[in-house]
């Protein structure tokens, strides 16, 4: 794929669902881009020797972003399902290092980060080494992004900053770690007067991470954040933070999320929020469990019960959960069936990938 704006041929793909074998002019060296553009309903899969090309194109930046972006969804959708190991998914995933565009780099952390927490699901003890794999991921374009905005920077800049500082804080990168709580402390510091140092772009960010390695001071200043402001829009931001706390601090903000402090509509946020890892996951079922008529009478929606279940555990991986959670809704019945269903499909989902692939991904994320 010398050229990647050439079209080398088009096709019409019929429409009987029969198999069909085409012939295309592959130049060499290169490969062949099928569904340029991403303009058609349906994912390619790329051999195996044609991967090391395509990492190559990955590296050199000659994809366009639907390209790059098309490619993320067909990599990780067939590692899903079994049809490629995903391992070949993450290795290509290492070819984004430096990748610029904020909708690629949500879709990839996104993908990447299903993979990382059912790993964490079947072994915590990896969970260092799926850290450092993230973080070699998105230091190259957190160096080019920094902390502030640029003059002239793209809207695209500015919102993919966020989402890379919060990816590496909550991996353990320390120089995020500490430039956060630096900055966490002059925007509490100065949250009485009209000029903050913390920039709504990456506070949210910033909230997560010094709640995540800070003590319970830190949740303090939190809760004084929120108390002090008359801004739906910062609530939700520290709302959504809360649940970043030390494990030991997470029944306080199970405690909180019921308290009158938290309205109704909003009670989903904090709730939510305290799910990061296969950990506090049990714990919040073990919570629910022990807590379900309180829950229902804090959260009477269904719709809203339907999001919380099916966000909260569906990346549960054993069976033993899946039949758990079965079990509970048969004796409590709540009339949240398709948020039910599809929690404890993807449980299902999740122990057959990793039934499949848990070994060599444990041998791939050992490396780091």
């Amino acid at each position: 794929m010398n050229d990647p704006n050439k079209i080398l041929t088009k096709l019409v793909m019929g429409q009987n669902g029969e198999p069909q074998t085409f012939k295309l002019p592959v130049p060499e060296p290169g490969f062949v881009r099928l569904n340029p553009g991403a303009i058609g309903f349906y994912h390619v899969k790329y051999q195996e020797n044609i991967l090391p090309a395509l990492i190559t194109s990955l590296s050199e930046n000659k994809l366009g972003p639907p390209d790059r972006l098309s490619l993320v969804l067909d990599l990780f959708a067939l590692a899903r399902s079994g049809d490629i190991p995903t391992t070949n998914a993450l290795d290509v995933a290492r070819s984004f290092k430096s990748e610029n565009n904020f909708t690629v780099w949500c879709s990839l952390l996104g993908d990447v980060r299903q993979i990382t927490s059912m790993v964490d699901g079947m072994d915590s003890t990896l969970r260092s080494n799926t850290h450092r794999f993230l973080c070699q991921l998105t230091e190259p374009i957190y160096r080019k992004l920094g902390w502030d905005p640029k003059p002239g920077e793209s809207h695209n800049d500015t919102l993919l900053r966020p989402v890379i500082i919060r990816t590496l804080g909550r991996c353990g990168y320390q120089e995020v770690i500490d430039e956060s709580v630096r900055r966490f402390n002059s925007h509490h510091e100065m949250s009485g007067d009209v000029i903050h140092p913390l920039p709504t772009d990456i506070r949210s960010a910033v909230y997560s991470i010094v709640l995540k390695y800070g003590d319970e001071g830190f949740l303090n200043k939190m809760m004084d954040i929120l108390r002090r402001t008359d801004l739906q829009e910062e609530r939700m931001r520290v709302m959504w933070s809360l649940g970043s706390v030390p494990f030991d601090l997470l029944p306080r903000i199970h405690k909180f999320a019921f308290s009158d402090e938290v309205r109704k509509q909003d009670k989903y946020s904090v709730l939510l929020s305290t799910v990061t890892n296969s950990e506090t996951r049990l714990f919040f079922w073990n919570f629910l469990k022990s807590n379900w008529d309180e829950f229902r009478r804090q959260v009477p929606e269904n719709h809203m019960v339907g999001t919380i279940i099916k966000m909260a555990f569906e990346d549960f991986v054993k069976l033993e959960h899946h039949d758990e959670l079965k079990a509970f809704f048969v004796e409590n019945p709540c009339p949240i069936n398709r948020s039910i269903e599809q929690t404890l499909e993807n449980i299902q989902i999740n122990h057959r990938h990793l039934s499949r692939d848990g070994e060599k991904l444990k041998q791939f994320f050992d490396k780091y």
